[in-house]
């Protein structure tokens, strides 16, 4: 672990320098490789992986970081991170634990995300354990001691010695103005931004490693929804479908209620509100289709919301 530790570092600080202060661009790309580069050698390393497979989330992952330097979609720039992050969450179930029940994926991506926060405290006490065992010799210890002591010293006598004498400070006036653009905020933000993406990716690891993949899983019969439920859910949401398809039509092929707004604006507007829309239309029949009581009412239902689903996507 303590050699992993080392590369999170290493990676903290290459993500402090891309990141620290900078837009999404093409610096989303340079992260996102070396990052999945560890993370494929962290998993095999450790021996947890059981299917190879998972690891082919990496490919939409590596278009995702791509996209940023290719366009600039505000919608995408803000939705992109947290398709990212679920991408991969997922790439960790199919690899480590992989499952077919939809239930059981929507429940590990939530424990995969909210649970390595609650193993802080162990992460870092395991990083205290492995530096305790790191012995040096007398000598080493020493001469650590005395850089650490002399550094001071020295920069503090410099400084002295430049502000007494104005010929002496021309000599060293080029070396301190390195310090200029430095401040104590942004040296304050950046260690404060290092030490969190430090923090998440070696918690994240080490709940991987240590927890999630030796955790078996709770063999449960999957839940069907009760049918009242899904006859309920598809009424009132075919229901309001029809409504809102009807003002779609006499808007956009009649031209009637468009005020303050022209036909193009009113045409593009809520694409992508609608495109979950669509998403979440599919999700509900797949869930009815798996009710307790599969009736012809759910087909009919099921039906009407497909067409009207159509609609909301023309």
């Amino acid at each position: 672990m303590s050699s992993l530790v080392i590369y999170i570092i290493l990676l903290a600080i290459y993500h402090n320098i891309l990141f620290y202060d900078n837009r999404l661009g093409f610096n989303a790309l340079l992260f996102v490789g070396p990052l999945l580069f560890f993370i494929y050698n962290a998993l095999n390393r450790k021996e947890i992986v059981k299917n190879k497979k998972g690891f082919l989330f990496m490919i939409p992952i590596a278009l995702i970081s791509i996209s940023y330097f290719i366009y600039d979609n505000y919608f995408f720039r803000k939705i992109n991170p947290l398709v990212t992050i679920i991408l991969f969450l997922m790439m960790y179930i199919f690899t480590i634990k992989p499952s077919d029940r939809i239930l059981e994926l929507l429940t590990d991506i939530v424990h995969l995300f909210f649970c390595p926060i609650s193993y802080i405290f162990k992460f870092y006490k395991v990083q205290l354990k492995i530096d305790s065992m790191i012995k040096l010799s007398n000598i080493t210890k020493n001469k650590v001691k005395s850089i650490f002591i002399i550094i001071p010293i020295v920069f503090i006598v410099l400084l002295l010695l430049s502000s007494a004498d104005e010929i002496f400070n021309n000599l060293f006036n080029s070396f301190f103005s390195i310090f200029d653009c430095l401040s104590f905020d942004l040296i304050l933000g950046r260690l404060i931004f290092g030490g969190i993406i430090f923090t998440y990716l070696g918690v994240s690891l080490y709940y991987l490693v240590i927890v999630y993949s030796k955790e078996d899983r709770k063999k449960t019969k999957p839940r069907k929804i009760d049918d009242y439920t899904i006859k309920l859910l598809l009424t009132v949401l075919n229901i309001i479908y029809v409504v809102f398809d009807f003002i779609q039509i006499r808007s956009l092929i009649f031209h009637q209620g468009l005020r303050n707004i022209n036909y193009a604006q009113y045409a593009r507007s809520g694409f992508f509100q609608l495109m979950f829309i669509s998403v979440i239309n599919i999700i509900i029949i797949l869930i009815a289709r798996g009710a307790k009581k599969d009736t012809s009412y759910n087909k009919n239902m099921s039906i009407l919301m497909v067409g009207l689903t159509f609609i909301i996507i023309v």
